[in-house]
């Protein structure tokens, strides 16, 4: 059952995928978890909160970012899948407590994205890739395609 507590204009919630999610790896839930330079885990912070934050007033990234300096998003393993902890969230993704279905289907998009992008694309060793450069400059882009797919 997913639950969340509303605090005012930030809501703290754990939520599930929408039918089932290929259960990550223990390898995946770490790199998401990773606060570390080659760590996936502020890649996948600021693209969630940028999903999470479509539909605002700004698409300013450092005003995102600014006001919303204390989100936080844990991957949690459960025997039968995984679900999101997320804390000091827009209040804008949420109506009477619950997450708007297309903002956790994006959020689960994304999900995957990063992690297919770190797998396939960046540890692959098929693409001649430098971390710096794809952090820097995709997460750019990834974070354009974001605000605007909202």
């Amino acid at each position: 059952m997913e639950s969340s507590t509303i605090i005012p204009e930030l809501v703290d919630a754990r939520v599930g995928p929408r039918g089932s999610l290929e259960n990550l790896s223990q390898d995946e839930i770490v790199k998401l978890l990773d606060q570390s330079k080659g760590g996936l885990y502020e890649l996948f912070r600021k693209c969630a909160l940028a999903v999470l934050n479509s539909g605002a007033d700004t698409d300013n990234a450092k005003e995102i970012f600014d006001r919303y300096r204390e989100f936080s998003i844990e991957v949690v393993r459960h025997a039968w899948g995984i679900k999101l902890e997320i804390h000091n969230a827009p209040a804008a993704a949420f109506v009477d407590g619950e997450m708007i279905r297309g903002m956790k289907e994006h959020l689960f998009a994304v999900l995957r994205d990063v992690i297919f992008i770190a797998n396939d694309i960046v540890d692959s060793g098929r693409f001649d890739v430098a971390y710096e450069t794809w952090h820097g400059r995709q997460l750019d882009r990834a974070m354009l395609d974001l605000l605007q797919a909202g």
